[in-house]
C-alpha cells in the first residue's frame, strides 16, 4: 500500500465488515445482536458495528482514532449452524464511530465505514471477512 494519494493526501479505505447478523437492537446503550454465525474480530452493518475484545485491545495498542466503545451482547440465531453445535457466545464490544473524516476510523456519507491506512493495516490481519473496498 501506499500512504499516499496524487494530490498528496492520506489514503482512505472504504470497508466492509462481516455482516454476522440480521437483526440488533439497542437500548440502554447496549448494543444486542443476534447472530447468524461466529462473528470476524470486526463485524456489523455500519453505524451498527461490534469488535472483538482482543481488537479492541490492538487498535488502542495502537493508538487508533475515531471510534468509542459501548457495551454490545449477542446471542445466535436459533437456527445458525454455530447454536446447533454449541458454540459459546463470543464476548463483543461495541464500536461507536464517529463522523471525523481525518481520524482512523469514520464514517461518511455516501460511503459508510472509511479508515485510513494506518489503521487498516492494524486490523486487517485479525480479519478473515473484511471486504476492503475503493480507496478514496
Amino acid at each position: 500500500m501506499s500512504s499516499d494519494k496524487p494530490d498528496g493526501g492520506p489514503r482512505r479505505y472504504e470497508i466492509d465488515p462481516d455482516p454476522a447478523w440480521d437483526l440488533s437492537d439497542e437500548q440502554d446503550g447496549v448494543l444486542t445482536v443476534e447472530l447468524s454465525w461466529v462473528p470476524d474480530s470486526l463485524a456489523g452493518r455500519p453505524p451498527e458495528l461490534v469488535a472483538s475484545p482482543e481488537l479492541v485491545a490492538v487498535m488502542a495498542g495502537a493508538g487508533l482514532t475515531g471510534y468509542t466503545t459501548g457495551a454490545a451482547r449477542a446471542t445466535f440465531d436459533e437456527q445458525s449452524p454455530a447454536a446447533e453445535e454449541g458454540v459459546p457466545v463470543p464476548e463483543l464490544v461495541q464500536l461507536i464511530v464517529g463522523t471525523d473524516a481525518s481520524a482512523d476510523f469514520s464514517l461518511e456519507q455516501g460511503f459508510g465505514l472509511v479508515l485510513s491506512e494506518r489503521a487498516l493495516a492494524v486490523i486487517q490481519p485479525h480479519c478473515r471477512n473484511l471486504t476492503v473496498g475503493r480507496t478514496l
